[in-house]
């Protein structure tokens, strides 16, 4: 017999019986490979999330799912829209310990151990700024989460995975963990020549833990952007964090451009004013805490800190200290690093 003649008969033939499979397969509710594990019977489960407690996001919510139960694993990662929520097929009799959380890529907050309900941590990258690791060798830089960014949270000690005829209900309540400082530097003399500003707060969390609720006792000083308010003689900004640390210290670091071209850097110990308003760990008021700095009060270090910022030709630097630099310097000092 012709070999091509064989050849295509053995390929009807497997067709065949693979299309035969595939029929009785899906006929049947049993022997599934759910949840990483091989001959589990499925139950739909329903996620979906009650915004009661948070404004609900235009963007994504990821639902991880860790085993209570022996010989059954993880079922690991569902990504839905967190106005809809999806479903999910999960083996009978079957316990979990559900966390729902905010996964966004424009967010900038990244994952690590998402395999692991005791580990899994969201934080913001490590950033570099030479200027500031000038002054402070021995801090943990980090990004501040950028304003405006929302970061919800959800959990469920536990779900159980029982037989019905109908979708079981996987609801989830999330809620902003993150929170939200905002700042204002008054009596700032020369504010018109300002060319740029950053800022940086140092004694705050690094990461949270996901499975938890809590912060990473690591500690951590947070970058972010500030505004001139010439017509006040002010600056302002404000910032956002997984929290602060209980017993740290909090230094505020204000770095100015001069349109000379000049960096003048201010730091003062805000301890006394966030003092008690760490964030998800004992906050009395996780939506915003108001920090105010007299530019006149004394700085950590030598000079009175009053920001006085000299005009185009440079001069004075200021009781806060300063050092050249030009433009392309100022805006080349930020390095991200994941």
């Amino acid at each position: 017999m012709d070999k091509h003649l064989i050849y295509q008969r053995t390929r009807r033939c497997t067709a065949a019986l693979t299309a035969a499979w595939l029929l009785c397969a899906c006929t049947q509710r049993d022997l599934w490979y759910i949840g990483g594990t091989p001959g589990a019977e499925g139950q739909q489960v329903q996620a979906s999330f009650n915004w009661a407690e948070s404004d609900a996001p235009a963007g994504t919510m990821r639902v991880n799912l860790f085993s209570l139960t022996a010989g059954v694993s993880n079922y690991g990662v569902s990504d839905f829209a967190a106005t809809a929520g999806g479903s999910m097929t999960l083996p009978l009799d079957a316990s979990y310990h559900g966390i729902c959380y905010s996964y966004d890529a424009a967010n900038k907050i990244y994952f690590r151990n998402e395999n692991s309900i005791d580990r899994i941590e969201a934080y913001t990258t490590t950033m570099s700024r030479s200027s500031y690791t000038r002054a402070f060798p021995a801090e943990h830089t980090v990004r501040a989460v950028d304003e405006g960014v929302v970061f919800n949270l959800g959990r469920i000690e536990r779900f159980d995975v029982t037989r019905s005829e109908q979708p079981l209900s996987m609801m989830y309540t999330p809620v902003n963990v993150l929170c939200q400082y905002s700042f204002e530097i008054d009596n700032v003399v020369g504010a018109e020549h300002i060319a740029d500003l950053r800022a940086a707060c140092s004694g705050m969390s690094s990461s949270y833990f996901l499975g938890t609720g809590s912060l990473s006792q690591e500690p951590a000083t947070l970058f972010f952007g500030a505004a001139a308010d010439v017509a006040n003689a002010t600056i302002t900004g404000s910032f956002r964090t997984f929290g602060r640390l209980p017993d740290a210290d909090n230094n505020f670091t204000l770095e100015v451009l001069t349109r000379g071209g000049e960096i003048l850097q201010y730091t003062w110990d805000i301890t006394p004013q966030v003092d008690g308003n760490g964030g998800i760990n004992g906050n009395v008021n996780i939506n915003n805490i108001h920090i105010v700095i007299d530019s006149t009060t004394p700085v950590v270090g030598d000079g009175d800190g009053q920001v006085v910022v000299p005009d185009g030709g440079g001069g004075n630097s200021g009781s806060g200290g300063g050092f050249s630099a030009d433009v392309n310097e100022w805006d080349e000092e930020m390095i991200e690093l994941k």
